[in-house]
C-alpha cells in the first residue's frame, strides 16, 4: 500500500501517453502521407477492430471471471480453452475478411498485414485481460502501451529523420512488432503457471460452450458500441472514397480524444467507488457517486470542448493542407458526438453497476439504428457531413436514452431531491 499512488499515478500516464501517441500517429499520417492513404490507415483500423471482436467473441467476459480465485493448474485450464476457441474463431472468420480483400473492398496488398495484425493483437489483448482478472492490473497497462503507444513514438522519429522510411507497410510492420513485442512480455510474466498441466486434462468443450452463452448478451452491446465509433467509415468509403475517409479519420481522430480522455481519466477513476457503493447496498452513497461522476464528467466535456473550438481552426491552419481546412466543419459535429458519448458514460456505468445489463443492450441498439439508418440515408447524399450529422445523432440518442433511465432508476427514488 505503501507506493500504491505512484504505481495509479504510473497507470494513468502509461495511458495518458497510449492516447497521445495514437493522436500523434493521425498527425503523422496527415503531414507525410496522403488523404486517400490516412483513409486505407482509418478502414484498416476499424476493419481490425472489429475483426478483434469476432475472434473474441467477448468471451473474456466469462474467462475473467472464472480466473479470480482459480487454483494456478485451473487457470492454466482456463487460458488453454480460450485460446484454442479464439483458434477456431479465427479458423471460421478468416474466409470472410479475405473476401473483402479478394473483392478489392480493401486493397489485396494489405492483406498479409491485415492477418498477420489481427493475430497479434487478438492475442496480445487476451493477454492484457487475462492480467488484470490475475489482479496485475500495472503489467496490463504496460502492454497496453508496448501495443499501441510504444511503437509509435519508435516510428515517429524514423518518418521525420529519414524520409526515405515514409512507405506506408511500414507502419503496419512496426504495429506488428509492438504488438509481438507486447505478447512476449505477457507470457513471460505467466512463465511460472504450471503449463504441462494443460497435456494432462482433455479440452473441456462443454465448459467452453457454457462460457459463450454467458458471453453472449455482451455481444450486442459491444458491437453497437464499436459501430458508434467505426461503422461510418465504411459508408464513406463506399460513396465518397478513399480521400473522403482520410479526412473523416483525421477528424474523427480528434475528436475521440475527448472519450478517450474522459473514460480513461475521469469516469473510471470513480467506477470503483460506484461499484463498491450499490455492493454495499447504500442508495444514498451510490446516488452521491453517480452526481459525482456526472458532475465532473460535465464540467470537463465542457472545458476541453471550449479548448477544442478555440484551436482547432489555428491547429489545422499549421497543417497547412487546405483539403482538411476546407472541411473543418465536420469536426463541429464529431465533437458534439464525442462529447455526447463522453457524459453518456455515467449512466451507463450506473446501470452496470445496478446489472441492468438489458437496458445497456437496447440503449445500444437504439444509437446503433440511427447511426446505420442515418448513415444510409444521408451519406449518398451529403457525404462527410451525413456521416457526421449521424454520429452525432447516434451519440444524442444514446446520451438522452441512458440519461431518462438514470432518472428513473437512480435519481427519483431518492427523497432528498423533493427538498
Amino acid at each position: 500500500m505503501r507506493f500504491s499512488w505512484f504505481y495509479n499515478l504510473s497507470a494513468i500516464a502509461i495511458r495518458g501517453l497510449t492516447l497521445a501517441a495514437k493522436f500523434l500517429l493521425v498527425i503523422c499520417l496527415v503531414q507525410y502521407f496522403q488523404p486517400s492513404e490516412l483513409g486505407l490507415y482509418g478502414v484498416m483500423a476499424a476493419i481490425v477492430a472489429y475483426a478483434l471482436f469476432f475472434l473474441g467473441l467477448e468471451f473474456y467476459n466469462y474467462t475473467s471471471r472464472t480466473l479470480v480465485g482459480a487454483s494456478e493448474i485451473e487457470q492454466v485450464l482456463i487460458i488453454r480453452d480460450q485460446f484454442i476457441l479464439y483458434a477456431l474463431t479465427f479458423v471460421l472468420t478468416a474466409p470472410a475478411f479475405y473476401i473483402l480483400f479478394y473483392l478489392s473492398l480493401v486493397p489485396y496488398s494489405l492483406c498479409f498485414w491485415f492477418f498477420i495484425l489481427i493475430i497479434f493483437e487478438h492475442a496480445s489483448n487476451e493477454l492484457m485481460r487475462i492480467l488484470i482478472a490475475l489482479s496485475r492490473p500495472y503489467l496490463a497497462n504496460f502492454i497496453y502501451f508496448l501495443r499501441q503507444g510504444l511503437w509509435i513514438y519508435i516510428l515517429l522519429p524514423v518518418f521525420y529523420f529519414f524520409p526515405a522510411s515514409r512507405y506506408f507497410n511500414l507502419i503496419f510492420i512496426v504495429w506488428i512488432t509492438g504488438a509481438a513485442f507486447s505478447i512476449f512480455i505477457g507470457f513471460t510474466a505467466l512463465y511460472n503457471l504450471p503449463w504441462k498441466s494443460m497435456w494432462i486434462h482433455p479440452v473441456r468443450w462443454k465448459t467452453m460452450w457454457q462460457g459463450l452463452k454467458v458471453s453472449r448478451p455482451f455481444l450486442v452491446t459491444a458491437f453497437s458500441a464499436l459501430s458508434l465509433l467505426y461503422i461510418e467509415r465504411f459508408f464513406v468509403s463506399y460513396y465518397c472514397g478513399m480521400e473522403a475517409v482520410g479526412i473523416y479519420t483525421f477528424y474523427a481522430g480528434l475528436s475521440v480524444t475527448l472519450h478517450n480522455l474522459v473514460n480513461t481519466g475521469v469516469s473510471k477513476m470513480r467506477l470503483a467507488q460506484l461499484l463498491a457503493a450499490w455492493k454495499q447496498n447504500d442508495r444514498q452513497l451510490f446516488y452521491g457517486e453517480a452526481m459525482h461522476m456526472l458532475k465532473y464528467t460535465t464540467a470537463f466535456v465542457l472545458v476541453f470542448s471550449a479548448l477544442s473550438i478555440a484551436l482547432v481552426y489555428p491547429f489545422v491552419n499549421l497543417i497547412n493542407k487546405s483539403v482538411y481546412l476546407s472541411n473543418l466543419h465536420i469536426f463541429y459535429f464529431l465533437l458534439f458526438g464525442a462529447a455526447c458519448r463522453s457524459v453518456a458514460d455515467v449512466p451507463l456505468y450506473t446501470l452496470y453497476a445496478q446489472h441492468s445489463d438489458r437496458l445497456i443492450l437496447l440503449i445500444n441498439l437504439a444509437s446503433f439504428f440511427i447511426m446505420v439508418v442515418g448513415n444510409a440515408v444521408l451519406v449518398p447524399h451529403y457525404g462527410l457531413v451525413g456521416a457526421a450529422l449521424s454520429s452525432a445523432g447516434a451519440s444524442l440518442v444514446l446520451l438522452g436514452y441512458a440519461f431518462v433511465v438514470m432518472v428513473q432508476r437512480t435519481i427519483r427514488p431518492f427523497p432528498l431531491l423533493q427538498s
